[in-house]
């Protein structure tokens, strides 16, 4: 090639690249901002963070910005309702219970976001005992591996539930007693929070105002059986039978039981206003967390108390005999509103390490007192006792989680 092909050519080139980065510069001014709710395209979940990497930065540049979200499994202990017996009142005590709390939000560099929090948490207690029932077990369930539909727990018990085994047995039987503790508790938070400056040794608050929502569900029930063990006319004659149920067709030769159950189950929905703040310290990989709520407002109660009776029939009282009937009948059935006052707290504390560079597992324990305004025990109606309109709820123990991005 030609010295005056070769310069020519060198010449294009820089006037091509100079008038490229021209343009560039030029359409830099017409930009469109970042989305802030946009996740970061380098999103490094699994980067790893080294004690170098953090031991010289500031506490504000470790309080993490943008997305997060955090789930934690509660295994904590409730408090039994305080039930009316004659003139007194059962005792207190703390009854194992297992849940879940998932937390979604967003915080901006301006250091202010939104936080929403979902939990569901359950706990139960029963006193009483299985009783076998006529006939002992169905025997077309029994089967061998080989079979095409195995033995329980995956069988047909599920396809057959009046006349079958037990789901995940070989046998047929009531559960009969008191339920002496029974909540179901759903948890709903809609939180608007703030981020301070660090304290002098580094620690920083981060306040929050909002609302909350609460659904505590309480069960108090009992449940009774009566046979006929061998004879079905000295049952029939017996006060224990109760007559809600068609016995005309019945013979000296049928088998017959009863199972009556008392429920009352009430509902408690707590609409709520609600203070408070986080606050958390950073010590190498180490993150203490201490947070406390306080929240008040109104708690809509119903309380609806049901009495049901089965009464079934078989052809006889040996394993294999038919069902002939099956009845199944309401005999009372009541239900009562009210409204309380309601107050309560929420007090939470965990220590988190931090694995990768948004990612931190942590474990801790929290305290959830519904205070005062729930109703459990339900209204005494039939066997039942029933309970106070104003009484609390404890919910206290461990729970341990993943964080990422909080």
């Amino acid at each position: 090639m030609s010295v005056r092909k070769l310069t020519t050519s060198l010449f294009t080139a820089l006037a091509f690249f100079a008038g490229g980065q021209s343009l560039i510069a030029q359409n830099n001014n017409y930009l469109t901002p970042g989305d802030p709710f946009q996740l970061e395209r380098e999103l490094a979940w699994f980067e790893p963070v080294y004690d170098a990497d953090i031991l010289d930065v500031k506490p504000k540049k470790r309080a993490n910005t943008g997305w997060f979200g955090t789930v934690d499994k509660l295994a904590l202990y409730a408090s039994r309702p305080n039930l009316t017996v004659g003139e007194g009142r059962s005792e207190r005590h703390l009854d194992s219970g297992s849940g879940t709390r998932y937390e979604f939000g967003y915080m901006t560099p301006e250091e202010s976001g939104l936080l929403f929090s979902f939990g569901n948490f359950s706990a139960s207690e029963l006193q009483g005992f299985p009783v076998l029932r006529i006939p002992l077990l169905d025997d077309e369930q029994i089967t061998d591996d080989d079979a095409e539909f195995p033995v329980p727990p995956f069988g047909l018990d599920a396809l057959l539930p009046i006349r079958g085994n037990n789901f995940g047995y070989n046998t047929r039987f009531y559960y009969v007693g008191d339920t002496v503790n029974s909540a179901e508790l759903e948890d709903f938070e809609l939180m608007k929070t703030w981020r301070l400056e660090p304290y002098h040794y580094g620690g920083i608050l981060e306040p929050m105002v909002g609302l909350r929502y609460v659904n505590l569900t309480d069960r108090n029930g009992r449940a009774e059986y009566s046979a006929a063990v061998d004879d079905i006319d000295s049952f029939l004659d017996s006060q224990v039978f109760i007559p809600g149920a068609p016995i005309d067709s019945l013979s000296s030769s049928d088998a017959v039981e009863q199972y009556r159950s008392y429920v009352n189950e009430t509902d408690n929905e707590l609409l709520t206003a609600q203070i408070g703040a986080r606050y958390f310290k950073y010590s190498g990989r180490i993150r203490y967390t201490a947070e406390g709520r306080l929240f008040s407002g109104i708690s809509l109660q119903n309380s609806r108390f049901t009495e049901s009776l089965e009464t079934t029939v078989y052809s006889g009282f040996g394993i294999g005999d038919d069902l002939d009937h099956y009845y199944f009948s309401e005999l009372e059935t009541y239900e009562e509103d009210n409204e309380e006052f309601f107050i309560g707290f929420d007090l939470r504390s965990s220590i988190g390490i931090q694995l990768t560079k948004m990612i931190q597992v942590r474990g801790g324990v929290q305290l959830l007192h519904l205070s005062s305004g729930i109703w459990r025990g339900g209204v005494a109606r039939g066997v039942l006792p029933g309970g106070d309109r104003d009484q609390d709820f404890l919910a206290m123990g461990f729970t341990y989680g993943l964080e990422l991005n909080r």
